[in-house]
């Protein structure tokens, strides 16, 4: 009696210690997040930014709104959910606080860990590996942009769209019950509204159809008929891209020329290159007082670790293998061509794959000692790399808004204190023109028309049009009229705040 009773009296304990461990997986990472990119949760507003915080203002009926919300802008993009209605809801209810925006960045990454834990469980199996995937992309530096940069938050709702499709078509795979198919279409149809990097989803599913084995992992559902229907199904969803694409191309031409301009030739291998070696090596390398030497030691080293993890998964799984390579080169094959515009942040979503692969990777070599120390080493020196130059380009990023922020809330407090004066800048920086006043950062504090000192064009040099400068640029003429006039405030930015300098400015240009 009592051996036949007693497994079933530790039954309840195992379980709850099992859903415990699954928590621990699942939440651990959100807390990894927070805590690696907390000087992130303190970023403001910058560049591209002030650009969308002017939507809000421009908004004066229902047909603004519309326009707002789905014409083309930057470049012919349409992102109503990560861009446009993002900015918009986000001003209209905290204004320029920026603590609700960093929470909403924030819990977007989080949510986008849930689901790499969840899809790596699911095609691993394993506890270890569910944890550790989303571990690895979240420590990796080129996230800098994506958590720190609101104008890059698309980086990060997109993912959302792309899991959570998966997941749904997976969880269809498992079950056969048609809803979850359905559900899937939604989601991935939404998933547009985010960026146009969705457009690859239906090759992300086909290539979970094909490569997995989902004959073992589902059981009776995934028979040969479920899967010959599942492969039917990628139709629909390559339609749907298919109509995206050319709707798109209706709505916004691409680019023939400048920075986004597309070039199908062999400097797509160099661009995947350089992408490869962001994958391994920190952008910022040079900041954590490595040489070159050690940098070049240190991509062949984690190359040779990736690449021996995907062979684990080969002896282990076969062609599923393949699945997390798979996803990095589809979801990143779209911005292969942009040459002229190679950016950091666009690993954020093609590392989701190569995370997973590598975490299955180690989890396989924890059972056997001296593969157990190899993927040890490995994971730290790649933990070693990133997590220091993520904290560095966290701090970067910080450095960068203070003045920005100082400058504009000055402006703003400057135009509260005289309501009837031209408000006139000096000592504005490099980075304080193109980083701010270039992308008419005092638009959202409805600031009026604020102008630079005359000098100020022989310290400023235009990263961009350099109309823009002169078109704020005060002549000297007007200036002195306004000072005889008692008409205007001039301001020196220095030491991170704004001081009133009209009396001394007065008696330089004036005198007396």
């Amino acid at each position: 009696m009592t051996a036949t009773t007693a497994p079933r009296a530790r039954a309840p304990g195992a379980r709850r210690h099992a859903r415990l461990l699954d928590a621990a997986a699942l939440l651990a990472p959100v807390a990894f997040l927070f805590l690696l990119w907390s000087d992130s949760l303190r970023a403001w507003f910058i560049a591209d930014d002030f650009a969308w915080l002017g939507l809000l203002p421009s908004i004066h009926s229902f047909q603004d709104f519309l326009h707002a919300m789905f014409a083309p802008m930057a470049q012919g993009t349409i992102r109503p959910w990560s861009e446009r209605g993002f900015f918009i809801l986000f001003e209209r209810l905290f204004g320029l606080d920026p603590l609700p925006w960093r929470l909403c960045v924030f819990f977007t990454a989080a949510a986008d860990a849930v689901l790499i834990n969840r899809l790596a469980r699911r095609l691993t199996g394993s506890r270890f590996a569910a944890f550790l995937a989303p571990v690895l992309w979240i420590a990796n530096s080129a996230l800098a942009d994506a958590l720190s940069w609101t104008c890059v938050y698309n980086e990060l709702l997109c993912p959302l769209f792309l899991l959570g499709a998966l997941l749904l078509f997976i969880r269809w795979l498992d079950t056969g019950d048609r809803r979850w198919w359905w559900w899937q279409l939604v989601v991935f149809t939404l998933g547009f509204g985010a960026l146009e990097i969705n457009i690859v989803y239906p090759a992300v599913a086909a290539a979970f159809l094909l490569l997995g084995d989902t004959g073992v992992q589902s059981g009776a559902n995934a028979s040969g008929r479920t899967k010959h229907f599942a492969v039917r199904s990628l139709a629909p969803l390559f339609a749907v891209s298919i109509l995206y694409f050319l709707l798109h191309r209706l709505a916004a031409a691409v680019p023939r020329t400048g920075v986004y301009a597309l070039h199908f030739d062999l400097r797509i291998f160099s661009t995947l290159a350089l992408y490869w070696k962001w994958t391994v090596m920190p952008l910022n390398w040079p900041a954590l007082r490595i040489g070159r030497h050690e940098a070049v030691a240190g991509i062949a080293f984690l190359s040779l670790a990736l690449m021996a993890a995907i062979a684990a998964v080969w002896r282990c799984r076969g062609r599923m293998a393949l699945f997390g390579p798979a996803w990095f080169l589809i979801t990143l094959a779209p911005l292969l061509p942009l040459y002229d515009h190679r950016s950091y942040y666009y690993l954020t979503i093609p590392l989701i794959g190569l995370a997973i692969t590598a975490a299955w990777g180690t989890a396989l070599a924890w059972r056997n000692r001296p593969w157990r120390i190899a993927a040890a080493c490995a994971v730290l020196a790649y933990c070693a790399l990133m997590i220091p130059s993520s904290r560095i380009a966290a701090r970067w990023w910080y450095s960068r808004y203070a003045p920005i922020r100082a400058m504009v809330l000055g402006v703003r407090q400057a135009r509260e204190n005289h309501p009837s004066k031209t408000i006139v800048l000096d000592g504005v920086t490099d980075d304080l023109y193109n980083d701010g006043i270039a992308h008419s950062a005092f638009r959202p504090v409805a600031a009026g028309d604020v102008y630079l000192t005359p000098e100020s064009a022989l310290s400023i040099h235009p990263a961009g049009d350099p109309s823009v400068l002169d078109s704020v640029l005060i002549s000297a003429p007007t200036l002195r009229q306004l000072l005889a006039d008692d008409s205007v405030v001039i301001y020196s930015i220095s030491s991170g705040h704004l001081r009133n300098i009209t009396r001394a400015y007065r008696r330089r240009v004036l005198g007396g």
